[in-house]
């Protein structure tokens, strides 16, 4: 059973209970099964020694500490995984751990990550797999429904045709989008919180795309901040709260590379993205999602408060969310000079992994995708996305 199925059955539940409604299909796990020792039980007193289930010999202690910062970050991977292999042992015990992602829930600060789990009392199952390719794949009968933000602006526009082919679309958007059914067009100010409520109602699958400052931004990535705050900070609580209300199985939130362009003010990647003809070294170290964020401008910065806001969403609530880094998709799909050569992402490529992450199966409860083509000089890794979702890039600049 996959997660289009997974969503029309519990809407279906919804219907026949409530009138109406949505979500993915959860199956409850006890709360004492992976309960913290401070955790409170049903009737509010904390639990016992007596109560709590202790992990087997070998698992996940309670509390994950932060890895010592000279430990190499293809290591410091392989441990987390090694980990979130043990947690999910725990939290979902019906399951085998490799068949539980919880992808980067471990925070960069450190915090105690199990404890964390315990406002989670769900976990969703997997019953089938993600394709290795979207070409081909055989459409659901009865379709995600599936809400968009940001429609109109580039990234919009260069995933609008296979969403509209894959999905039952619907937008939301300020100034309304051309060509789709009136009733499937709500404009309203995504930083209404009230007005977005109507939206939301019957939606499997949210796409946040709304944002200030990105390429669509008459100022790029120096638009104010007001615009910024209302938009970007305030806006993508919205989309959330109103998500998690209207019992949406999962949001998708546009992140972007402007997390990380720190460090093109360091070598070598001031010189993979200068577009100039200079040496470069064999091989450099490559900025995965584990990567210390570095932004440069408050862009940057609100894009990181989203990831880690859908982080707050994803722990707290049976919602799934899954951060999308998009890199270099431009008005035209090809990629200009300079340093979209090393950060392009190709308008098929990046529709390929957007189905990817809206059909992932429903235990991907959180994590962060780079959105980046196969470039000769990407620094921005994509393994990632390919070892967790299949993904598959088909373009690059060589």
């Amino acid at each position: 059973m996959g997660f289009g199925r997974s969503c029309r059955i519990q809407r279906r539940r919804r219907q026949r209970l409530q009138g109406a409604g949505n979500g993915a299909c959860r199956v409850r796990v006890g709360a004492d099964s992976h309960a913290s020792p401070n955790a409170a039980s049903d009737e509010g007193q904390p639990l016992g020694a007596d109560d709590r289930v202790r992990a087997p010999s070998g698992a996940l202690s309670r509390q994950i500490r932060h890895p010592q910062p000279n430990t190499p970050r293809r290591e410091r991977r392989h441990r987390h995984r090694q980990r979130v292999g043990a947690l999910s042992s725990l939290v979902c015990p019906t399951r085998p751990p490799s068949e539980v992602s919880w992808g980067h829930l471990e925070s960069r600060q450190g915090f105690a990550l199990a404890s964390q789990f315990d406002a989670v009392q769900t976990c969703v199952l997997r019953h089938d797999a993600v394709s290795d390719s979207i070409a081909g794949e055989q459409h659901m009968p009865d379709r995600i429904k599936l809400l968009v933000t940001g429609l109109n602006g580039v990234v919009g526009r260069a995933l609008r045709p296979v969403l509209e082919e894959r999905y039952e679309l619907s937008a939301l958007s300020r100034s309304g989008v051309d060509g789709l059914p009136e009733g499937r067009v709500f404009r309203t100010d995504i930083a209404d919180i009230d007005s977005l409520r109507p939206a939301f109602r019957g939606v499997d699958v949210m796409l946040n795309l709304a944002a200030d400052g990105g390429q669509s931004s008459a100022e790029g990535m120096n638009a104010g901040w007001d615009s910024m705050l209302h938009n970007n900070i305030i806006g993508t609580y919205n989309v959330l709260e109103v998500a998690k209300e209207a019992g949406v199985s999962r949001v998708i939130l546009a992140s972007s590379g402007a997390a990380v362009n720190g460090y093109e003010l360091e070598e070598p990647y001031r010189s993979l993205v200068s577009g100039d003809d200079v040496d470069l070294p064999a091989s450099w170290e490559m900025i995965d999602e584990f990567a210390e964020p570095k932004p440069i401008t408050l862009y940057g910065v609100t894009k990181l408060f989203g990831e880690d806001l859908g982080r707050y969403y994803a722990l707290t609530t049976p919602m799934s969310v899954i951060n999308l880094r998009i890199s270099n998709c431009t008005p035209v799909d090809e990629a200009t000079p300079g340093r979209a050569q090393a950060n392009w992402s190709s308008y098929r490529d990046i529709q390929q992994l957007t189905v990817k992450c809206i059909e992932a199966p429903p235990e991907v409860k959180f994590d962060i995708f780079w959105a980046t083509s196969d470039n000769a000089k990407l620094y921005r890794d994509n393994r990632h996305a390919k070892e967790v979702l299949g993904y598959a890039p088909q373009d690059g600049v060589r």
